[in-house]
């Protein structure tokens, strides 16, 4: 990255700063860029990425004023989340990110795992359930209350797991569309700020 490639990147981050805020900043890094003594590729290095420099940017001027929430109130959110990116910019966050991702993970495998349990369980009732019914139609005419029990005992197992099975495939769609919602809504977002 060049150093006008990183002043233009730094300038577009910035768009939600007062306009007299946003041209010190970039005259400062102009001449911070053009005056190190190293060559340019290391200095834009070793200041980072362009978001993460208006991050900082954003958050030192959010926490000295609050005329910018006042000039720029549709800019709020935006300034909240920039901020929560020059937090997770620094090197202590990043474990702490790992782990809240690898918590999502393992809460969505244990949420898949609950819900197969589920469906094997009801297979397992709607399978037995039909053994029994064609077992009790079989002892029907050698033992008439043992058949009766027998059928009523397999209708009951049958009911059950057609209801487990039709409970696990409702939660199924809800959980897991809604997640892919969450997702969706996730990676058009991210999509759109690029």
């Amino acid at each position: 990255m060049t150093g006008n490639e990183f002043i233009y990147q730094l300038s577009k981050n910035l768009g939600g700063l007062p306009e007299t805020e946003r041209i010190a900043a970039i005259e400062y890094y102009s001449a911070y860029i053009n005056d190190a003594a190293e060559d340019e590729a290391v200095t834009i290095e070793r200041l980072g990425s362009p978001a993460e420099v208006a991050a900082k940017i954003i958050a030192e001027f959010a926490v000295k004023t609050d005329e910018y929430h006042e000039t720029s109130r549709r800019f709020g959110l935006k300034t909240f989340w920039l901020v929560i990116l020059a937090v997770f910019a620094s090197p202590i966050a990043l474990p702490i990110a790992i782990g809240a991702a690898i918590i999502g993970i393992v809460l969505l495998i244990s949420l898949a795992a609950v819900l197969f349990a589920f469906a094997v369980s009801g297979v397992a009732l709607v399978a037995a359930g039909i053994a029994c019914v064609v077992l009790g139609i079989i002892v029907l005419f050698q033992n008439f209350a043992s058949a009766l029990l027998t059928i009523g005992t397999g209708l009951f197992a049958l009911g059950l797991g057609i209801l487990i099975a039709k409970g696990v495939v409702a939660l199924s769609k809800v959980s897991f569309g809604g997640l892919a919602r969450l997702f969706g809504k996730f990676i058009l977002r991210r999509s759109a700020k690029q």
